[in-house]
């Protein structure tokens, strides 16, 4: 997978924003957008002050999705590398939302590369 973009700060920020149609990231972030022969891919962090935030805005991400109605559908939780995840599907790709030190992130896979992806990626950010 070769890096085509990256945006930090408040270009993450209006980016992220503008997705949702509405204010939902005031927060630090980083996007990072990859590309290669098995699709595309993104990487969203968001930085919080401690775990405890981040696990709190997971759960109130993943709350929101299951008790709304929203384009993402067949969500649970799964453990990947030791890590509590957040696994569903939805504009065509397979999205995983985990908390890991003082991060939040939410990766955006094509589903045939998101499974072999995120145990790439798990492994490398721990």
């Amino acid at each position: 997978m070769n890096q085509t973009q990256f945006l930090q700060g408040k270009e993450a920020e209006e980016f992220v924003n503008k997705l949702h149609l509405k204010t939902v990231v005031s927060e630090k972030s980083d996007i990072a957008f990859y590309e290669g022969s098995g699709g595309t891919l993104t990487v969203y962090i968001t930085y919080y002050q401690d775990n405890k935030i981040a696990r709190q805005e997971m759960n109130r991400m993943i709350n929101k999705m299951q008790t709304t109605e929203t384009i993402f559908i067949k969500g649970r939780r799964m453990e990947i590398a030791d890590q509590d995840v957040f696994r569903c599907f939805g504009m065509g790709q397979t999205h995983y939302i985990f908390a890991l030190d003082e991060k939040l992130f939410w990766v955006s896979a094509n589903t045939m590369i998101a499974a072999d992806f995120i145990e790439y990626y798990m492994d490398y950010i721990n």
